[in-house]
């Protein structure tokens, strides 16, 4: 479905939670390392917690099946953001914080 190439990490770099509302279904995936964090930009605050990215550890391969499961998609963080890349999902991101850390959303239409 989606473009990628065949080099597929197996470390369980991801957290991703898939959530379910009407007909849409919202994948967050976060860089695991990210996980707990809170992310001032602006006048808003990201957290990165268990209510929203908090779902289960996944690699690569595991987190591309949940990807395309999606109509929605949230991500955050450098390797979340790279696999949104890798697989021609997201071209444009914003960097938030001090840090700038990359954040995507995709939306299919």
């Amino acid at each position: 479905m989606y473009g990628m190439s065949s080099e597929i990490s197996g470390s369980k770099d991801y957290l991703v939670k898939v959530h379910r509302f009407n007909k849409e279904v919202i994948v967050a995936i976060c860089d695991k390392d990210l996980f707990g964090r809170v992310i001032k930009h602006k006048e808003i605050e990201i957290r990165i917690d268990k209510p929203f990215y908090g779902g289960i550890e996944c690699d690569e391969a595991q987190a591309i099946e949940l990807i395309r499961s999606a109509t929605i998609i949230n991500g955050i963080g450098r390797k979340s953001i790279k696999l949104l890349k890798k697989l021609k999902l997201v071209e444009k991101v914003i960097y938030v914080g001090k840090e700038k850390i990359p954040h995507a959303q995709v939306i299919f239409i």
